[in-house]
């Protein structure tokens, strides 16, 4: 197989046919090269790289606010540097190693422990400690005042999430289990009861 070779007139290396943009006198790496040039001097001349300080070829990093040399960043495949510099990319991607690795174990544990830990749930003790861990929430929650704010908030705007409270409330059924017409007419009952306490 005969292949055709061509010299190319920027970087001067003879190369196949293959490696050349159509007619390009040019190859395909000097090319790229030439194109990411161009655009670097286009966004400097318009002002799109103002968040680089340039003097003493330093750069603000995002992330620890420091400025340091340009050799302490990584490279994009375009040329251009990334907003944060190596030992915060480094301090990133360890973070997201250890969390996959622990939902890896994690996951690992389960799969090779499932039988004891499904037997394990299905035991009373178990739905007895949930049960309790449950109960223990919901003290926290209403002794904090949560569900007090919550309640005037929405008592005051009349939403139907608060109708549908009033209505369920004592009674063992759910606020999904309210009707929306239902919803209507007691939000008309709260609205006309307020007006008749406001004229007392």
């Amino acid at each position: 197989m005969l292949i055709i070779m061509k010299t190319c007139t920027k970087c001067d290396q003879t190369l196949a046919l293959n490696q050349y943009y159509g007619r390009h006198t040019s190859c395909k790496s000097c090319q790229i090269r030439e194109s990411v040039e161009r655009k670097r001097a286009k966004r400097i001349s318009q002002g799109w790289v103002d968040y680089i300080t340039i003097i003493n070829s330093h750069k603000n990093c995002k992330t620890c606010k420091e400025s340091l040399p340009l050799d302490r960043y990584r490279q994009h495949k375009s040329g251009t540097l990334f907003a944060s510099c190596k030992f915060c990319l480094n301090e990133k991607d360890k973070s997201y190693v250890d969390t996959d690795r622990k939902r890896l174990k994690a996951r690992e544990n389960y799969w090779k422990n499932k039988d004891n830990i499904d037997a394990r749930r299905a035991t009373e003790k178990y739905k007895t400690e949930q049960r309790e861990r449950a109960h223990k929430c919901y003290i926290k929650y209403k002794t904090t005042g949560i569900k007090k704010i919550w309640e005037d908030k929405n008592r005051e705007q009349l939403s139907d999430s608060y109708v549908k409270y009033v209505l369920v409330k004592g009674t063992d059924l759910s606020a999904r289990d309210v009707p929306e017409s239902l919803v209507k007419l007691k939000k008309q009952q709260l609205i006309l009861t307020r007006k008749l306490r406001n004229h007392e």
